[in-house]
């Protein structure tokens, strides 16, 4: 009888710390804004000419290449297109995603660069947090994000990871996020998520602007 309790015992204790190591497991991916099952992209690619419906861009340069595009540029995905991020000012924009006040959300994507320059770049993120009738209420940004230079000689291996994560302030309904260029090579762009979590991303976030909002 006792080597029967001990063996439920033990068989409990087994679950219980298989549970508590998946649980753990999933906040981790949710901290590093890594996919979840049950928690969805919130930005959609669907629809649209050059750029996916909702999507944005101040100015030309920004579009979507690739092989399944124009036969031009690169793809991490495996869906044959990447965006084209081109010209320093410029940005791209995602479609704005529904927030609540303290609710913290974060960006996840890849970036290359084949710089007829040959040298690395950098691009960093703008979290334009918006009220209910759309109008700019506050801004985010996370510091100057390395991208990794791809030539015919030497291919990288990966693209580089970009990311960020940022709390929704008062009054704020939706939430816009700008991937901006530090120079005017170009840039592709691949892979990207807007997700909520992001906790373990708090060391990109750049120091507090005292400048009014916003652009």
């Amino acid at each position: 009888m006792n080597t029967r309790r001990l063996l439920i015992a033990a068989l409990f204790a087994s679950l219980l710390i298989s549970l508590l190591g998946g649980l753990l497991f999933i906040q981790q991916r949710i901290a590093a804004c890594q996919p979840v099952p049950g928690r969805p992209n919130l930005i959609s690619f669907s629809g649209g000419n050059g750029l996916p419906d909702g999507w944005a861009r101040r100015a030309g340069g920004v579009e979507l290449r690739g092989p399944a595009v124009d036969g031009q540029g690169f793809d991490l995905d495996g869906d044959g297109r990447a965006f084209q991020l081109l010209g320093i000012g410029n940005f791209l924009q995602t479609p704005a995603v529904t927030v609540r006040p303290g609710q913290r959300l974060c960006f996840s994507g890849f970036a290359l660069t084949d710089s007829i320059q040959r040298s690395p770049t950098r691009v960093r993120l703008l979290f334009q947090w918006r009220d209910a009738a759309g109008q700019p209420l506050h801004e985010d940004t996370t510091l100057w994000q390395p991208v990794v230079l791809w030539t015919p000689e030497a291919p990288p291996r990966d693209w580089s990871p970009i990311k960020g994560s940022f709390v929704a302030p008062d009054s704020a309904t939706s939430l816009v996020v700008r991937i901006m260029p530090a120079s005017d090579d170009r840039v592709y762009l691949d892979l990207m998520q807007v997700r909520h979590g992001g906790s373990a991303l708090q060391a990109l976030a750049a120091p507090a602007q005292t400048a009014p909002c916003c652009e």
